[in-house]
């Protein structure tokens, strides 16, 4: 993967800027993996309607 970052930025490459680009979008994509498996839940226990269990009056 070096070897592609060296060519783009030719005589400019820095290995912290690499590394920074790489690590920023790893978090990203965790960041929507996260999110969407949590965001699912979260959706479909806003849609339903509250329980009345406990008020048994009809």
């Amino acid at each position: 993967m070096g070897n592609i970052w060296q060519t783009v930025m030719h005589d400019n490459y820095i290995r912290a800027v690499k590394n920074l680009a790489e690590e920023g979008m790893e978090l990203l994509a965790y960041s929507l993996v996260l999110f969407t498996a949590g965001g699912e839940e979260t959706c479909q226990s806003c849609s339903k309607k509250p329980s009345n269990r406990f008020n048994n009056t009809p």
